[in-house]
């Protein structure tokens, strides 16, 4: 089953503060469709290892397009998040940079499209002391 946001927009204090008491799994923030490239998607997939429920919540999003060079899926902005501390983790632990740079690229993403600040949910995760995953 895919993600059941429980908000449609939110702002980044809004977001940050629903992480805090989230069970584990659990949707939070707004839902995001991002667009993901097949080799950006393989490397997210392979980075994810040891989390085959993350993998397939974003498989549940998966929206297809058709003639497009892109893979669009959509999920809640916390699995997003989730899903980049998982492969950016992961990647450190094993030395993969470019697993960390998939990593870094899809919260990225995530953000932009959210129309969020990446210093606010940085400053807000630290001051919040948000566990992620």
């Amino acid at each position: 089953m895919g993600c059941q946001p429980p908000m449609t927009r939110a702002t980044e204090y809004e977001f940050i503060a629903s992480m805090r008491h989230r069970a584990p799994g659990q949707c939070r923030g707004p839902a995001l469709s991002l667009p993901l490239s097949a080799y950006r998607l393989e490397l997210l997939e392979e980075a994810a290892v040891g989390a085959p429920a993350l993998v397939e919540r974003l498989w549940d999003g998966f929206q297809p397009w058709a003639e497009c060079r892109q893979l669009s899926f959509t999920m809640c902005a916390g699995h997003w998040f989730d899903l980049s501390y998982t492969a950016g983790v992961n990647a450190r632990r094993t030395g993969r940079r470019d697993w960390f740079d998939a990593a870094g690229a899809l919260l990225s993403q995530a953000m932009d499209i959210a129309g969020w600040d990446p210093k606010e949910i940085a400053n807000m995760v630290n001051w919040q002391r948000v566990s992620l995953t």
